[in-house]
């Protein structure tokens, strides 16, 4: 694994297409026990099935991809605008609602 890439320590982010993260995430958390408190207050939203992206879309946010294709000075990678897209139009009432995410998280 790269120097700056660390395997994901969050059960919820365990089970992505990728196995490696690197902090700080987009939120500007430089830890992931950080992450994972502030991931408490969506872990039954899911159950919501409100988009099928929806973990995905909070992994990258707050585990988000690392990989040693990519130099470690780049910005980190935020969830593509597709997922966003679709996260935002069918979750974001519940999110406003229930959670706390940073307005600007869901601007894509």
């Amino acid at each position: 694994m790269d120097g700056n890439c660390q395997s994901i320590a969050i059960p919820m982010c365990q089970q992505m297409p990728y196995n490696a993260t690197r902090m700080p995430n987009l939120l500007g958390m430089t830890h992931q026990e950080d992450a994972l408190i502030a991931l408490e207050q969506f872990r039954y939203l899911p159950d919501t099935n409100c988009s099928p992206y929806l973990v995905f879309f909070l992994c990258v946010i707050y585990t988000p991809i690392c990989t040693s294709e990519l130099p470690s000075f780049l910005a980190t990678i935020p969830p593509c605008r597709q997922v966003c897209e679709q996260v935002k139009s069918h979750c974001e009432p519940l999110v406003k609602k229930y959670c706390y995410l940073p307005p600007n998280k869901l601007d894509c």
